[in-house]
């Protein structure tokens, strides 16, 4: 097998991991944004007013949205896609592989 074939084979085994760490990690920091806009802030930065708005309309002219803001549930979901896997620095290839060589010794 050609070590570039060996590379791209290592790198699509590791995608959906990759891809699930980074949603993870993305998740959390956006979590803790909202939290920190909904606690620190006061304030709805990020707009939901809009959605639940339009979904709820005849509930939205009954609330103050700055006070249901604070103790409001926000639910999130994040999924990421890696599209395409390749290598940006040109030297990336050879320190890849000086590093796997010298972990197999």
């Amino acid at each position: 097998m050609r070590r570039d074939k060996f590379l791209i084979i290592i790198a699509e085994d590791y995608k959906s991991n990759i891809e699930s760490e980074i949603s993870q990690r993305l998740k959390e920091d956006i979590k803790n944004i909202i939290l920190k806009s909904q606690s620190e802030f006061n304030t709805d930065f990020f707009n939901f007013y809009k959605y639940f708005r339009a979904q709820h309309p005849y509930i939205f002219k009954t609330l103050d949205w700055n006070e249901e803001y604070k103790n409001a549930e926000i639910n999130l979901n994040v999924e990421t896609r890696i599209e395409r896997l390749g290598i940006i620095d040109m030297n990336a290839k050879k320190k890849f592989q000086e590093a796997f060589y010298e972990y197999k010794k």
